[in-house]
């Protein structure tokens, strides 16, 4: 899950300084993607924790957001099932899907399993 922060600001001599000029700006639809943040430097944060685990034999990467980690954290069974049940969920299609993102709820408001470019990652609803 990567987390970039957008403008949509027509002029460009808003962008001063050390900050890209418009035309070196990754577009994004109509807005201008102006930073990222990446996976890596979530979990070198500790804003997400990585997790591996087996479902079916094959060795799968996730991560966790670091609030339902810890939450759960001293239950290794439970975030066991959080994983394994997002990864089921996952296989099956979903009208909602985009290609490039699929979500699907583990429990009720509570747990979401999210596929992206960037992997696995698990959260609660208020961490998106």
């Amino acid at each position: 899950m990567c987390c970039g922060l957008f403008d949509d600001y027509p002029d460009p001599t808003f962008y001063g300084g050390d900050s890209p000029k418009p035309e070196a700006v990754e577009r994004h639809g109509k807005w201008r993607v102006v930073t990222v943040y990446t996976r890596a430097e979530a979990i070198h944060d500790g804003v997400l924790v990585p997790y591996s685990f087996i479902y079916q034999g094959q060795r799968y990467e996730a991560c966790f957001t670091c609030a339902l980690y810890e939450r759960y954290k001293m239950y290794p069974a439970a975030l066991k099932w959080i994983a394994q049940r997002g990864v089921r969920l996952l296989a099956f299609p979903s009208p909602e899907d985009t290609p490039s993102r699929k979500r699907r709820v583990i429990l009720d408001n509570q747990i979401w399993a999210i596929e992206d470019a960037d992997g696995l990652t698990l959260l609660r609803p208020e961490d998106d």
